[in-house]
């Protein structure tokens, strides 16, 4: 009886350690409370991808979160950054290693996170994850949320699990 209570205390502290294991950290959630904030400011691109000559920039955007740093990283920047209401932007994602990731989504909101948000509006599939490569997500302001035009986005990534890999702010200009 006593070797059954072992075997069922250890086995349930097995359990606890997995899901342990299986959670977030607290600086990925952290990072994701960050990225569901609302759209503050924005890193202004130019249509060649690189730095406008406003030289405004957001140091929050596009960082890497805890979960996936030194796997992925963001190669460009929401570009161009103000965009048109009738064009598109790019981001272009860097895959070093791919562990458990399958899917890319982009979901866009204005004033929080599952307040105003759409569907996701782009997505990376499997097929276009492989070590060494970068996909590209292309998105269109047109299928964000009206509330407001001439205004700040937040646009987030996450993976096919619903963490969050990276945000940034984009200005959409009509």
């Amino acid at each position: 009886m006593r070797k059954l209570k072992s075997i069922a205390l250890t086995s349930a502290t097995l359990v606890l350690l997995l899901m342990a294991g299986c959670s977030k950290s607290d600086d990925q959630k952290d990072f994701e409370n960050e990225a569901y904030s609302a759209p503050a400011n924005y890193t202004a691109m130019n249509a060649n991808g690189q730095p406008a000559v406003s030289n405004q920039t957001d140091p929050d955007d596009w960082r890497i979160s805890p979960m996936y740093r030194g796997l992925v990283e963001v190669e460009t920047e929401a570009y161009p950054n103000p965009v048109f209401i009738n064009s598109t932007f790019r981001i272009f994602i860097g895959i070093n290693y791919i562990t458990n990731l399958s899917r890319i989504e982009a979901f866009v909101f204005q004033t929080g996170f599952n307040q105003d948000g759409t569907g996701a509006i782009d997505t990376i599939e499997e097929s276009q994850i492989s070590e060494g490569t970068i996909p590209a997500l292309i998105i269109s302001p047109s299928s964000f949320p009206q509330n407001k035009l001439d205004n700040l986005y937040r646009v987030i990534l996450f993976d096919q699990s619903g963490n969050v890999i990276t945000y940034g702010d984009v200005k959409v200009n009509e």
